[in-house]
């Protein structure tokens, strides 16, 4: 453990520490994958990610925290919840595979399969016993609590709760979350929704508001994994359940929507890798655009359960996979937007093999004011874009890599520069998103354009060194005047080049380095401007 601490630690040094607002989460391994932390958080925090859930065997499911009455056990969950990297645990009390374990709701010493055992009222000494020891040890490191998961989709007692029983008992919950952290947010238990199934009637979320329970939780969760045109349907129908009971100011959290690389009996027929690099963006897209406050991919590595195989962006051998990549990419340029505009929507059903056609714009706009645009169009339309904002060209890259290496370990993305005309621009689309954000094309080193964030961006090309080709390119991006520091190291850390080291204004650069007359391998290149630092990985072959 203490090696572990020290491997996090080092990583840490390399973290970001600017606050603003993320938007994006994963869950971690789901089932069957146990996945040590010293691999996994390195890998979170390579993806750029914020918020994660479904921590399984790290996270504070009561048979793993106390499985006997007072005898605690928080060894693994210490290790996630106080991670070095800034990443925001949302945890899920009780249990989260309600119908695949003989726990469930129940008190873990007392659990037992007769449907005499169910939770009952006199059990809530004990569970409130569990829910504040937990929240009391770990309210430094998140503000958020799920109670249980899919509950609604899980009748069978003990493991679940008659419906006015649940309502009673989330009231309890509540009470003693909020008793315990006055600023926690309480997240109703992950609503089911999966393909074929498109969160059924919702008679159980209106159950439980018909017995009262509107006003004990303060986010209003679910999961989906129908096709990506059919996301704006099902926020719409859940805002009109919520609006029925005057709750339409609850926040919108979706904390599992996907879908699979590979073909699975649960997955939409345009299931293939590129597919799923797509949806990373479509789905993404679509749902902040429709209210959406955060949204939880389902999951970060997969599992090689049936029907849920290959969901993950890092396939079940561990190899990223191009969706990693997109994710990585989209973190990047819009996890930080402060408000997300549909500007056109397509064809929106609820059929999960028809629709989508048309034109799909998401507009995101940024604390500067200054905004970035996904686009796509299954039927290949062509979309006229008005940029303005002062710029006199736009950068497009299509989110989809199309190249990765063997190993997972690079991707290449395609990138575009296209001038404006009075500040428009027309864009021929195609079913996969593009990325598009305002330049202005200069002979000069600095791009006169005010980036929203801090950025640093994967070297181009990479690998690099083919065809003694030694030559690469990187781009970085400072939003206000600062020093700022570019260097490269090598594989043990030591020092090989420093680039940059000088004060820079406010804008996008792009550096070349030559690796010529280095040893081929795996090179690192960290930009540090303030309280910003950002570590990339490169590839010198020869």
């Amino acid at each position: 453990m203490k090696k572990l601490f020290l491997f996090l630690f080092a990583l840490a040094l390399f973290s970001e520490s600017f606050a603003q607002e993320h938007h994006m989460g994963v869950n971690m391994p789901f089932r069957d994958t146990e996945i040590g932390m010293s691999k996994i958080m390195p890998l979170l925090r390579e993806v750029g990610i914020k918020y994660y859930r479904h921590l399984t065997y790290t996270d504070v499911d009561w048979k793993l925290v106390e499985p006997q009455d007072n005898q605690w056990n928080f060894e693994f969950s210490d290790s996630a919840f106080f991670n070095p990297f800034g990443i925001t645990p949302l945890p899920t009390l009780y249990s989260y595979f309600v119908g695949l374990d003989t726990v469930g709701l129940q008190v873990p010493w007392k659990a037992c399969s007769s449907t005499a055992c169910g939770w009952h009222p006199a059990d809530s000494v004990d569970s409130k016993d569990y829910v504040q020891t937990v929240v009391n040890r770990y309210k430094s490191a998140t503000k958020y609590w799920e109670i249980s998961n899919e509950v609604d989709g899980h009748r069978k007692r003990p493991i679940g709760l008659p419906i006015k029983s649940y309502a009673d008992f989330l009231k309890m919950n509540y009470r003693w979350i909020k008793e315990t952290d006055p600023k926690a947010k309480v997240l109703i238990a992950g609503l089911s929704g999966t393909y074929g199934l498109p969160l059924g009637d919702y008679s159980w979320l209106k159950g439980i508001l018909n017995a009262g329970a509107g006003n004990y939780f303060d986010i209003l969760s679910y999961h989906d994994y129908n096709s990506w045109w059919t996301l704006p349907k099902h926020v719409e129908m859940m805002h009109e359940v919520l609006q029925t009971y005057g709750l339409d100011n609850k926040p919108f959290w979706v904390t599992e929507c996907s879908v699979s690389s590979s073909r699975t009996n649960i997955s939409p027929k345009y299931s293939s890798a590129d597919g799923q690099a797509a949806d990373v963006w479509r789905r993404t897209a679509v749902l902040f655009a429709s209210g959406v406050e955060k949204f939880f991919w389902h999951p970060f590595w997969s599992g090689k359960f049936r029907p849920w195989f290959e969901f993950g962006v890092i396939d079940t051998a561990g190899v990223k996979k191009k969706s990693f990549y997109s994710l990585q990419l989209l973190i990047e340029e819009i996890d930080t937007f402060a408000t997300a505009q549909k500007i056109s929507f397509g064809d929106v059903t609820n059929d999960n093999n028809n629709g989508g056609n048309g034109i799909w714009a998401v507009k995101f706009t940024f604390t500067n004011g200054l905004s970035k645009w996904v686009l796509w169009s299954p039927n290949e339309l062509s979309y006229n874009l008005n940029v303005s904002q002062g710029f006199n060209a736009v950068e497009v890259t299509n989110i989809v890599p199309y190249y990765i290496s063997p190993d997972g370990e690079s991707a290449l993305f395609k990138r575009d520069t296209l001038t404006l005309e009075k500040g428009q621009v027309t864009l021929s689309l195609t079913d996969y998103p593009v990325l598009v954000k305002g330049i202005n094309i200069t002979t000069a080193e600095k791009d006169k354009s005010t980036p929203a964030n801090f950025s640093l961006a994967q070297n181009y090309p990479n690998p690099f060194g083919l065809g003694k080709n030694f030559e690469t390119s990187i781009r970085f991006s400072v939003p206000q005047q600062g020093n700022v520091v570019l260097k490269v190291y090598d594989v043990l850390g030591r020092e090989v080049k420093t680039l940059v080291n000088s004060v820079k204004n406010a804008g996008t650069y792009k550096i070349h380095f030559s690796g010529e007359g280095l040893t081929p391998g795996i090179y690192f290149y960290t930009l540090q401007t303030g309280s910003f630092t950002s570590t990339r990985k490169m590839i010198l072959l020869k």
